[in-house]
Formats: C-alpha cells, structure tokens, sequence
C-alpha cells in the first residue's frame, strides 16, 4: 500500500478494499475472513438438527394417529346410531 491508497474495511461483509485516491478506481480486494469450523463441530451440530427433525416427526406422526382413531371413534358411533338419522326429505319441483 502507498501514500496514494486507501484502505478501507467493508461493514457488511468484512472484505478489505484498497482504492486509489486519485481515480477512485479499486486496486484490490481481500475476502473476508471466515470462521472456520472443525468436521466433528460440524458433525454434532448436524446430529442435533436431525435429532429435532426426528422429534418433530414423531410427534406430528401421534398428533395424526390420535386425530385418526378420533374420526374412526366418530364414524363408528355414527354407524351405530344410524336409525336416528332422519331421511333426506325428497326433492321438490322447485329445486
């Protein structure tokens, strides 16, 4: 860097950009840096993911089976209390 560049950090991603003052051109640039994350911290933070998707499966999957043998419980009482249904009345001219 000489006396006729400017440094300058980026606030949203981190890259630094070296400008020339007189053009205001951009010399160059660097990439910001990145956390680097080890293969096991990886690995866990996966393993713990898709122990809450395997969580939330399984309770949707009692969510359903509860709701299924309560319309099963209501189709059979319904079943069985057939005779007080009344008959649909018969449709008239009009209709």
């Amino acid at each position: 860097m000489n006396k006729n560049d400017y440094m300058i950090d980026c606030p949203c991603c981190g890259a630094k950009i070296w400008i020339d003052k007189e053009t205001g051109g951009i010399l160059r640039s660097t990439s910001p840096e990145k956390d680097k994350q080890d293969f096991n911290g990886l690995l866990a933070k996966h393993r713990k993911h898709e122990a809450g998707l395997k969580d939330a499966f399984a309770k949707a999957f009692a969510e359903e089976q509860k709701r299924k043998k309560l319309i099963e419980k209501k189709f059979k009482n319904a079943m069985e209390n057939i005779d007080e249904l009344e008959e649909p009345g018969k449709p008239s001219a009009e209709d």
